[in-house]
């Protein structure tokens, strides 16, 4: 569906399509997953066994599952009737997962800490908003508020300061870099597509680091700060996950066709990439190594339709959202 780059869980809920969830479309291929999968959720009604709720939306949860394979848990959620839990992002220490959740089928979407050590999976409350990523130093939290501008808010203290304005485009998906230096973010063009940009952490000095082609969407830090991963579309419209230097320089496709790859996590050791492969209209959580591995589904048992995996920082974990079969 060209044209189409932000869509929503809830086709009513206009202000939570337009901050809870980027996905870029331009073309008739295979999207981005997480522009495809919205879109799906958007429209579907309760049919196939999904867990839903009563106006028809899927519902979203969060799972943690270990790197080297086994049975994905779900992650303590203290609400009666949790609806959506998605952007799930690590804090420095592991201890730590930055969300964005929605409440209810008319509730705007916000910005909540996990405390992962509290076996009721307590939630603090940043603010509205969407797209969390955490600081070097795990203190502050940068986001999209639901004006649109990219956000960071001091944990300690909840002072806020805006980095970067509002785009008319859009702006969407701030990560800092691990030591702190600098941030990476996508921003919107005028011909609709979706660019990379980098920027000091107080964000000046916006350079854009992959220009012409289709959009690039989904960008992610090494742990070293040496390299970024990234998903890229295709003239086919399909996507494939990157990686790059922070100047822009020598990016190399990691994925290969049939089908489309995106939201890319590192591990650690920078071995390692973990990320969603879309053919048709499955999504499937996969595992890479990048020097001589070959691509193998992980297994999320009785859960489907995986998205935005987030590798923990000792890299024995993968967050991610998904919804569960049978519920």
């Amino acid at each position: 569906m060209s044209g189409r780059l932000r869509v929503g869980f809830v086709a009513a809920l206009a202000t939570l399509a337009a901050t809870l969830l980027a996905g870029c479309g331009g073309g008739d291929g295979e999207r981005s997953q997480v522009a495809a999968k919205t879109e799906h959720a958007q429209t579907e009604r309760s049919h196939g066994g999904h867990s839903h709720d009563e106006e028809g939306a899927t519902l979203y949860h969060l799972y943690l599952l270990p790197v080297g394979g086994g049975r994905p848990r779900a992650v303590p959620d203290p609400r009666e009737e949790p609806y959506l839990t998605l952007d799930p992002a690590w804090s420095p220490d592991g201890r730590r997962l930055a969300v964005t959740e929605v409440d209810c089928h008319a509730c705007p979407p916000e910005i909540r800490v996990i405390d992962l050590d509290d076996p009721s999976g307590r939630r603090t409350v940043v603010g509205h908003g969407s797209r969390p990523s955490f600081s070097a130093d795990g203190r502050s939290i940068v986001f999209i508020s639901p004006s649109g501008d990219l956000t960071v808010v001091d944990m300690s203290g909840g002072s806020r300061q805006v980095l970067v304005p509002a785009h008319r485009g859009g702006l969407d998906q701030p990560a800092f870099s691990p030591n702190g230096r600098n941030l990476a973010y996508i921003r919107q063009d005028t011909t609709g597509q979706w660019r990379l940009f980098a920027a000091a952490a107080d964000g000046r000095d916006p350079r854009a680091l992959v220009r012409g082609g289709g959009s690039v969407v989904d960008p992610t830090w090494a742990r070293d700060g040496a390299r970024i991963a990234f998903a890229r579309q295709g003239a086919d419209g399909k996507w494939q996950v990157y990686l790059m230097s922070p100047t822009g320089r020598r990016p190399r496709r990691i994925t290969q066709p049939p089908g489309s790859s995106s939201a890319p996590s590192l591990t650690p050791d920078g071995r390692t990439i973990v990320y969603v492969r879309q053919q048709g209209s499955t999504f499937e959580l996969m595992r890479r190594r990048l020097v001589g591995g070959s691509a193998e589904r992980l297994d999320i048992g009785r859960l489907s339709d995986p998205v935005q995996p987030a590798v923990s920082p000792d890299g024995k974990l993968v967050a991610f959202s998904a919804r569960a079969l049978g519920d």
